[in-house]
């Protein structure tokens, strides 16, 4: 006799599921039953995906972005100059290392080891400091 899982889906960025959240008790059972060589460990009926989880779902295309100022005469001097676009557009945003921090979830030491050229950001990082100050991802890249 099979039970049905109680499982939860959750969806990822683009809209499929990215997570799939079960009670503990359930988790342990599929464990034991892999542990114990079972060729079927799961031996109970999954649930059917929700409407739109699956290959069908489509995203919506994004809204198209307005386009954005000139940068700022000020700002464009300093990066000239070989200052760190992410210090200088924090600045300029009158933003402290705290609050840039928070908005991608980092710590203020972060931030400033970015800022100093002590750590390299990564690409998603940079791509997460382009959003939380409003400029285009290529803006933010320390040369």
């Amino acid at each position: 006799m099979s039970q049905t899982i109680n499982v939860q889906f959750i969806a990822g960025p683009d809209g499929r599921p990215a997570y799939a959240v079960l009670p503990i008790s359930e988790y342990y059972g599929l464990l034991e039953a892999r542990r114990a060589g079972s060729s079927n460990h799961i031996d109970q009926e999954l649930p059917e995906l929700p409407p739109g989880f699956g290959s069908e779902f489509e995203m919506p295309p994004p809204p198209p972005r307005p386009p954005r100022g000139p940068i700022p005469e000020a700002v464009k001097t300093r990066i000239d100059a070989g200052e760190n676009p992410i210090l200088v557009w924090r600045e300029e945003r009158e933003l402290t290392q705290e609050a840039l921090a928070g908005f991608i979830g980092f710590q203020e030491d972060d931030i400033e080891a970015f800022e100093t050229g002590a750590i390299t950001p990564s690409v998603e990082i940079c791509q997460m400091l382009a959003m939380a100050l409003d400029v285009d991802f290529e803006d933010v890249i320390p040369l």
